[in-house]
């Protein structure tokens, strides 16, 4: 099979707000897009788009499908799940899967992709910010806003060298940051262990910053080192897995960022709540397995409960 590299026929799965911001890059890189819906998700022709949270924008020129059989009429170079991590499981995906032939699967969710045939597979990261603008308790016109920090990049990888490639080259044509290595999910996984165990803590904390210290902080810490212990991650990583230093990027990203960061992950992780407690089950189940120290993940997923 032929991977396209010029103007590829992207089908992105979700058009919430990961999938819309993906597919204006992807626009943008010269892909012709599509979204797969659910029949009853509402999606204008014209999405209004906020970038950088101060460059007004809007995605256009894309085109909506419902079923597996409108899928199936059509030919795909790449299909993006731009979905959680939770979805990733249910009943719709294999049938639509089967829909798109050969074309390549970008999973952008860490936990998953492993149903996924990795022939067929490359694995990515979400390395920007998005939100349906206004936040709550905010005002202003209604539209997506996104933010990428200043140098984040897509991390890319699979076992065709040629399907990583072809992904890589469409988003930088778009404007986005893209690099290849070895193994993504991997490369990736301490961020993701600060953030979800973070984010627990958060919730067990009320969602309040100025709540997120003593024995909160301090489990987000625990349980993230818990994860990373069996996966060979640096000390420097281990070493940002402590309470204070998480309590500081809190603080830090509340001062800088150029939206409000406390209601920002309220908002965004209280609808993913599924997908944090996930993360939790999953590293319980392989903590557990290989033997290792569990107790602070524990902790935090009987927090949530």
């Amino acid at each position: 099979m032929a991977i396209a590299s010029g103007s590829p026929r992207v089908l992105v799965v979700g058009a919430g707000a990961v999938g819309q911001v993906f597919g204006w890059y992807l626009t943008r890189g010269g892909a012709t897009v599509t979204f797969f819906v659910k029949p009853a998700h509402p999606l204008a022709t014209e999405l209004p788009m906020l970038e950088q949270v101060r460059r007004p924008t809007v995605l256009t020129g894309f085109k909506r499908l419902t079923t597996p059989e409108e899928v199936a009429r059509q030919e795909w170079d790449q299909v993006w799940l731009a979905v959680p991590s939770n979805a990733l499981s249910e009943r719709w995906l294999p049938p639509l899967l089967q829909a798109t032939g050969a074309s390549t699967v970008v999973a952008l969710a860490p936990e998953g992709e492993e149903h996924i045939h990795s022939a067929r597979r490359v694995v990515g990261s979400i390395p920007f910010i998005a939100w349906q603008d206004p936040l709550p308790g905010h005002t202003g016109p209604e539209r997506l806003a996104f933010y990428v920090p200043p140098l984040a990049s897509v991390v890319l990888s699979g076992s065709s060298p040629e399907r990583v490639g072809a992904v890589q080259v469409t988003l930088r044509r778009g404007g986005m940051r893209a690099l290849v290595v070895a193994d993504a999910a991997k490369v990736g996984l301490p961020v993701t262990a600060l953030l979800i165990s973070s984010v627990a803590a958060l919730e067990g904390a009320g969602w309040r910053f100025a709540d997120f210290k003593g024995q909160w902080s301090a489990l987000a810490g625990r349980a993230a080192r818990e994860v990373m212990a069996r996966e060979g991650v640096s000390w420097v990583w281990k070493l940002a897995a402590r309470g204070p230093v998480l309590r500081l990027v809190f603080w830090l990203g509340s001062k800088v960022l150029p939206f409000d960061l406390e209601t920002y992950v309220k908002y965004h992780f209280t609808k993913v709540g599924q997908q944090t407690r996930l993360f939790l089950r999953e590293w319980l189940k392989r903590g557990r397995a290989g033997g290792g120290e569990t107790s602070a993940v524990q902790a935090l997923l009987e927090g949530l409960k």
